[in-house]
């Protein structure tokens, strides 16, 4: 499942040493939203874990798939009104059939999410 250009968008990408960092940018206006919740929306988990999986296929060239996940913090809440641009940092290894993946979403002021685990080709 893609939810690039659905439920964020991707503004640029920069490198820095081994890790690449996707800027992107949250839609508010996502149909998401609607039931997570219509009154005061909150980013949901699981698509954080998808856009984190969705920038480490982008990275590598390969459709990732998710084989195990070592640890996801979620640490403070993602409000799409308030916290439109996130950066999403990714540190790759490769490893056999796959790669392991240790990721941040954060924003100049917060950490909201910290993930390890393991994506498989």
């Amino acid at each position: 499942m893609w939810i690039k250009n659905n439920f964020y968008h991707i503004v640029s990408r920069e490198q820095k040493g081994e890790q690449s960092i996707y800027h992107i940018e949250l839609h508010p206006d996502c149909s998401v939203y609607e039931g997570h919740f219509p009154e005061k929306p909150i980013c949901p988990g699981v698509c954080m874990i998808e856009v984190i999986r969705e920038c480490a296929a982008l990275q590598t060239g390969w459709q990732l798939q998710i084989q195990s996940i070592k640890q996801c913090r979620f640490i403070n809440l993602i409000l799409p009104e308030i916290c439109k641009l996130l950066d999403v940092s990714l540190a790759l290894t490769p490893g056999d059939n796959g790669f392991a993946v240790k990721a941040t979403v954060s924003d100049d002021q917060h950490m909201y999410v910290e993930y390890k685990g393991q994506m498989s080709i």
